[in-house]
């Protein structure tokens, strides 16, 4: 199955995992009704771009190495020297200072947080969990690593705790104003991890770190069961804004297929968001996995959309992005959920001066080229 092409031409592409690279500008007016109509057209570019595209240079100080194991007795290394001015940063699982046990079959997301960089780690198909084999209920559940400096071995910072297989989340925010809206002293900079409860039955759990004494404040963005099984609870994407029109700031954050979730800040009670009791938006066909802010404006992607929000004392969301009819007739709701549609939004730099543009990684289903779009011209925000 091609991408989309919007009546592009062609030009072959490389072979790097099937990647093919989409430029297509999205210049988005507002009608007479209030809705937002979106024109593409763009050209395609040779995946032989892509270390230009992603920026990579010699500026890279290490690698991430998971692997799929049982817990083994060695202790957690320094970084160790390998070939071609790499080194191997971190290798599950090991056995940290405090005695903790650093595994994983993956990393999710690196994060620096005030010289400091984590990750976020996961059991999926770990046979350390006990889902898939292991015998300690307790072991084996989602973990934040923490790296303190360039000679330093990880260690465990967080341990999720059971039925949390991974950390879906994990984001450094800054917040300048308190739950009321009133201007912080000084902007606040926290560290949030978040995932879902696995059958969805103890809620949806957002973890803060209090970087005064190393520990981590559990809070419920939604307490008690969720109505809502696996994936349908997904935690993927948490973003600070501040509504242009009404000037209030809040963390907007998506729980599954059941929406965009806001919270309000507490700096004098940490770990403390004062929560919404319905979703902003949603619910939403599949799992959201993005949300990001560019030119003044908030948006996130549902499968195969992207949205917009429109600010304001009653907030709407728009689609300005939707690829529906290129969808795998082939793929059913829960592959395509699991490993299709619109992944990794980002904001870029984009063609257009002082513009931004969002880029992101398009999978159609099951018999589909991984593709990366990047949406530009996005029109300035009418507020």
């Amino acid at each position: 199955m091609l991408c989309p092409t919007f009546n592009r031409r062609f030009v072959p592409t490389a072979d790097i995992s099937s990647a093919e690279f989409h430029n297509y500008d999205i210049p988005v007016a507002a009608g007479s009704s209030g809705q937002e109509h979106a024109i593409r057209r763009g050209w395609r570019m040779a995946a032989g771009s892509l270390r230009f595209l992603l920026g990579v240079g010699t500026a890279v100080i290490g690698v991430i190495a998971a692997a799929s194991s049982v817990a083994q007795t060695r202790a957690c290394q320094p970084p160790q020297a390998m070939r071609e001015g790499w080194k191997t940063s971190f290798v599950a699982s090991c056995t940290d200072r405090n005695g903790k046990v650093a595994g994983g079959s993956q990393i999710i997301h690196l994060v620096t947080h005030k010289g400091k960089l984590y990750a976020a780690n996961g059991y999926w198909k770990d046979a350390r969990n006990i889902w898939y084999g292991g015998s300690d209920p307790n072991a084996g559940w989602g973990q934040v690593l923490q790296l303190s400096g360039p000679n330093e071995p990880w260690v465990v910072d967080l341990d999720l705790g059971p039925r949390h297989l991974r950390t879906e989340l994990l984001k450094s925010v800054t917040f300048t104003q308190d739950a009321n809206g009133r201007p912080l002293a000084a902007p606040d900079t926290v560290l949030l991890a978040s995932t879902f409860d696995g059958p969805g039955t103890a809620g949806v759990t957002l973890f803060e770190r209090n970087d005064e004494t190393g520990s981590w404040i559990r809070s419920k963005i939604i307490s008690g069961n969720t109505g809502k099984k696996g994936e349908d609870n997904s935690v993927r994407a948490a973003a600070v804004y501040r509504d242009r029109v009404t000037g209030r700031e809040q963390l907007f954050i998506s729980v599954g297929v059941l929406g965009v979730f806001t919270g309000q800040y507490d700096p004098s009670r940490r770990g403390t968001f004062t929560w919404s009791q319905a979703p902003e938006s949603g619910p939403t066909g599949t799992r959201t996995l993005s949300i990001v802010e560019a030119n003044d404006s908030l948006f996130f992607s549902d499968g195969t959309r992207i949205l917009r929000r429109i600010d304001g004392q009653t907030p709407r969301y728009a689609v300005v992005v939707d690829l529906s009819n290129e969808i795998d007739a082939g793929t059913d709701r829960g592959s395509f959920q699991s490993i299709g549609g619109i992944r990794g939004l980002s904001a870029i730099q984009g063609p257009v001066p002082n513009r931004q543009s969002l880029i992101f990684v398009w999978t159609s289903g099951l018999k589909s080229q991984g593709c990366v779009d990047n949406s530009a011209c996005l029109s300035p925000h009418s507020g």
